[in-house]
């Protein structure tokens, strides 16, 4: 079972390997001025898990 679990893991990681991520979120991290977005990862931004579950609360998500 772990090795079918493994071999699952790395045929994902193979197949997300050359997937670029962070280029399109740095382009975009400017989009919305004055927002917490647009600091992002610039300001370091961090939530803490009240926080988050809080914010997954006001959009009716289940935390």
């Amino acid at each position: 079972m772990l090795r079918r679990f493994a071999a699952a893991i790395t045929d994902v990681a193979d197949s997300i390997i050359g997937a670029d991520v962070s280029t399109p979120f740095a382009d975009s991290e400017a989009a919305l001025p004055g927002t917490e977005f647009a600091h992002g990862t610039a300001g370091e931004y961090e939530v803490s898990e009240a926080d988050f579950t809080g914010m997954l609360h006001a959009m009716d998500v289940p935390a």
